[in-house]
């Protein structure tokens, strides 16, 4: 299953992120998972994040997560090895304040090249589609790992 989880509660800016996606990758349908924090209790944004887990996988779709913003949605989601996504502007409190450390595995996105007008954030921003193709290469990986370790056991 790959999932692309986007920290925070900046709502505009992530629905144009998964515009972007719906628009822009070909094949693969985007299933927008939307738990933003304005309209959802934490007991829902959580029930939402375990149905999701327990899903069964579909390699023919992306799951984009929005409107993380709560511990337990993070440790769910990085159990099911999602990618992790944190959008221009501010840090969102849960990584801000320590809650989740930032991880250097994490994704910098943006769903506008006019934000990547200078060397330094064109080093750190990708676009969506190249997150996505981030979250396709580690989904891709992690497989050949499991398979590897099966046949490396002796079994089949």
């Amino acid at each position: 299953m790959m999932i692309l989880a986007f920290f925070g509660d900046n709502r505009a800016l992530q629905e144009k992120v998964v515009t972007y996606l719906e628009d822009n990758i070909k094949g693969f349908t985007i299933d927008h998972v939307d738990n933003d924090s304005s309209y959802l209790s934490v007991d829902q944004k959580i029930g939402r994040i375990q149905r999701l887990v327990a899903a069964r996988n579909r390699r023919d779709t992306v799951t984009v997560v929005t409107g993380i913003t709560e511990v337990m949605e993070y440790q769910m989601l990085m159990h099911r090895s999602a990618v992790f996504c944190v959008l221009p502007g501010s840090l969102p409190p849960i990584l801000s304040r320590g809650f989740v450390p930032i991880d250097e595995k994490f994704l910098y996105v943006t769903h506008s090249r006019s934000v990547l007008d200078t060397e330094a954030k064109r080093r750190v921003y990708i676009m969506p589609d190249e997150a996505f193709s981030e979250c396709y290469r580690r989904e891709m990986g992690l497989n050949r790992k499991q398979r590897v370790k099966i046949f490396k056991g002796g079994q089949s």
